[in-house]
């Protein structure tokens, strides 16, 4: 797992929103945060009058510096986050994840209740085509977006419109309670890159943190 992550001003932002609109209440955190994005002239403020929409609204609307971006980061994410270059001298931010002691327990937890539905990329589907992993694609869905771009999503029962509950390719070890993936090395990038940083693995049940 890796212990940083590089992003840019517009993934940093993104991550942002994402964090927002997928966890539930956090109303401590949009408190926080809230001064940052808007400035002083919100306090004093109610955080139970603070929505996730709203501070989406005003995170489009502003513009923030790279140092306000890290800042925001280390806050929404509760890690140390920095203003930095990748080996490609781009600049951007440097976000601790916070997996340095991550092990996944092989719980199975991710693949059985989480919505991994949206989390297709058109990389995924590529890499299957090129592998002749047509297995896999025949769990692929296709919707159009409004802006016609095909959008992918997994995992649909082959030749219906229904979506499967739990991930088709898991299987539980015979004799253990341990679950293993068995298209471990084609799975999607969204379960290569779970849990990204501790947060998300807190916030999403997962118990690979945190042991001995």
């Amino acid at each position: 797992m890796r212990d940083q992550v590089f992003l840019t001003a517009e993934e940093a932002r993104e991550a942002v929103r994402i964090d927002f609109m997928t966890y539930g209440s956090q109303k401590e955190l949009m408190a926080s945060v809230l001064p940052l994005l808007a400035g002083r002239e919100v306090r004093p403020y109610v955080p139970e009058a603070i929505t996730r929409e709203r501070l989406v609204s005003v995170l489009e609307a502003v513009d923030l510096s790279l140092e306000d971006l890290a800042a925001l980061c280390s806050l929404v994410f509760n890690a140390s986050a920095r203003v930095g270059c990748d080996r490609h001298e781009q600049l951007g931010i440097w976000v601790d994840t916070g997996m340095e002691s991550f092990v996944c327990t092989r719980c199975g937890q991710c693949c059985l209740k989480l919505d991994f539905h949206r989390d297709c990329t058109s990389k995924d589907v590529q890499r299957w085509q090129d592998n002749g992993r047509h297995d896999i694609l025949a769990w692929v869905g296709e919707e159009s977006g409004p802006d016609g771009q095909v959008n992918y999503r997994i995992w649909r029962h082959p030749n219906t419109p229904l979506y499967t509950e739990t991930c088709p390719w898991l299987r539980r070890i015979p004799g253990d309670r341990a679950f293993v993936c068995t298209i471990q090395d084609m799975k999607p990038e969204v379960c290569l890159s779970y849990p990204g940083t501790a947060k998300h693995a807190r916030m999403t049940g997962c118990p690979g943190l945190g042991r001995d």
